[in-house]
């Protein structure tokens, strides 16, 4: 799995798991929709700052994207 697909999956599933819409990860990491829609996606990458930002909206750890990229 590559870095990007996997931020990408855990996005999705945490945002499900904390029942929230895409809008509301957008504007609370202060982002487009559509940027975050393509991150979801896994058609963008995100900035480091960013990754932080939805890291900790999302209360995800970016630990977790580098577990998830060795599988």
């Amino acid at each position: 799995m590559s870095v990007k697909s996997a931020f990408a999956h855990t996005l999705y599933q945490r945002r499900k798991e904390l029942n929230l819409k895409q809008r509301d990860v957008s504007e609370a990491v202060e982002i487009s929709d559509r940027h975050y829609q393509d991150l979801e996606m896994g058609k963008a990458e995100p900035r480091l700052t960013t990754a932080f930002r939805l890291a900790q909206a999302l209360d995800f750890s970016l630990d977790e994207i580098k577990s998830a990229f060795r599988e």
